[in-house]
């Protein structure tokens, strides 16, 4: 699930927040303000990272998958020196090719799938009943 600002449309694995109309309810603002603070701390990573990996601001790699690694080798990087006993253990070559964390195609979607709407109504609802 990715978390967006109110540009974006919201989907069902794009979570934005509630357009306020002046007529948000206790849970909706409260949603939204959980959602901010999120979205904050998110763009504060990314913002340590582009200072760090300056490649970040003009990449020019094409596809999504390329750019995933990159993106993913720029954190592994940046966390090296954080922990003096980082180890990277590589049993075989398949765990490196593994695709489970990082689904890019909606094509395996469920067709039971609430719309982004209804899916952020009842992520509201299970954070603030």
């Amino acid at each position: 699930m990715i978390l967006g600002d109110s540009a974006y449309p919201c989907l069902r694995n794009l979570i934005t927040p509630f357009k306020d109309n002046g007529r948000l309810s206790r849970q909706q603002i409260n949603f939204n303000k959980t959602l901010s603070s999120c979205r904050y701390v998110i763009e504060h990573c990314f913002d340590l990272l582009k200072q760090k990996f300056r490649q970040l601001y003009h990449c020019k790699l094409c596809k999504i998958e390329h750019i995933v690694h990159f993106i993913r080798a720029c954190c592994i990087l940046h966390n090296l020196p954080i922990d003096d006993e980082f180890q990277i253990i590589i049993e075989n070559e398949d765990e490196i090719n593994n695709d489970d964390d990082i689904q890019l195609d909606d094509d395996n979607a469920e067709g039971d799938v609430p719309e982004g709407t209804t899916y952020r109504n009842y992520l509201m609802q299970r954070m603030f009943p």
